[in-house]
């Protein structure tokens, strides 16, 4: 019984409470030009105090970063989710896009939301390029980009706590394909 557990005391050890993304979800719809709500769960460790969100595309295996979000946020503290910002316009407006969340440069303990859909300003999509992953999994996925030409600008966000309102600015970089005419 004793072994049982100090077995039990150790898994529990190496449980972390890193931060965990809820929203968006599957079945949200944010139009570009519009506020885009992203929120998660708090890390209770004390760990996450340089989280960097990106907006994602591509498949499970391949992703690519279509904008940085927000940089330097601190994932511990509670008032800073949600966390709005204006989504971009994007190509193509489908059910491909997800927000990556990093930890400083630890990439290796990334998270990640599920899929959702970034609309045209007046709420038209197209379906997702690909129906599944390259490995079968029923998961749909394409590749995006901002439609905006500039490379890089400045985003801001906001989130709401005990009904006062504060803003935070982070760098966004933006990716965009390049013309056969500019490699």
């Amino acid at each position: 019984m004793l072994s049982f557990l100090f077995s039990i005391s150790v898994v529990v050890a190496l449980v972390r409470a890193d931060v965990v993304p809820t929203a968006p979800g599957p079945n949200d719809v944010f139009n570009a030009s519009s506020p885009c709500l992203i929120k998660w769960n708090v890390d209770a460790d004390g760990d996450w105090k340089n989280m960097t969100i990106k907006l994602m595309a591509g498949s499970n295996d391949n992703m690519q970063l279509v904008e940085t979000v927000a940089v330097g946020l601190d994932g511990t503290d509670s008032t800073v989710t949600p966390f709005t910002w204006t989504c971009p316009s994007v190509t193509p407006y489908s059910h491909i896009y997800f927000y990556e969340f990093t930890n400083g440069n630890d990439a290796d303990g990334s998270k990640w939301t599920t899929r959702f859909t970034i609309a045209s300003p007046s709420g038209e999509t197209t379906p997702p390029e690909h129906s599944s992953q390259p490995n079968g999994d029923n998961i749909p996925w394409g590749t995006g980009s901002t439609s905006d030409t500039s490379d890089s600008d400045t985003k801001t966000g906001s989130h709401t706590y005990d009904d006062q309102s504060a803003t935070a600015t982070a760098t966004s970089t933006r990716m965009r394909k390049l013309k056969a005419s500019e490699t």
